[in-house]
């Protein structure tokens, strides 16, 4: 198995590598998430919590934006009702919803286009493969769809 804190994907040539966010209150797993991107070629900016999310997103313009949904000051879905509104194309472009919440509470992505939820705690080198392919989606690779439904 790859170790996924050693780069495996090469990082982007000729152009400058792209800028994700990851919004994510729990430091320790910010923190592993930002090293192991970084390792691998990536930007990184850090947001604590939603409200921060926000401010970056309203800001900066990225590639991806990773997402947990159980922040505090404005929750995850409250960053995704905000894209909505602002910049629904954002919205399913470059969200990869970070979560450990419960069924129920997931039912209320139900339909909207978000890249791809991740159910916590996830591989890292599924995160990696994840990321490289929302950032390809300027080139026409990237697939966003629609969140699941749930039973």
């Amino acid at each position: 198995m790859d170790d996924p804190l050693q780069p495996h994907h090469p990082p982007p040539t000729a152009r400058l590598p792209e800028r994700l966010l990851i919004a994510e209150d729990d430091e320790g797993v910010r923190t592993l998430i930002s090293t192991v991107l970084k390792r691998n070629g990536y930007a990184v900016d850090l947001a604590k919590n939603g409200a921060e999310a926000i401010e970056k997103i309203a800001l900066s313009d990225y590639d991806a934006i990773l997402l947990d949904l159980n922040m505090p000051m404005a929750n995850g879905f409250e960053v995704i009702s905000y894209l909505e509104l602002t910049a629904p194309e954002r919205l399913a472009e470059s969200i990869i919803v970070l979560t450990a919440v419960s069924n129920s509470e997931l039912r209320k992505l139900d339909g909207k286009p978000v890249f791809r939820i991740m159910r916590k705690p996830f591989d890292l080198d599924d995160l990696l493969t994840t990321v490289a392919t929302c950032c390809k989606r300027g080139d026409g690779d990237g697939r966003a769809t629609p969140a699941p439904r749930l039973q």
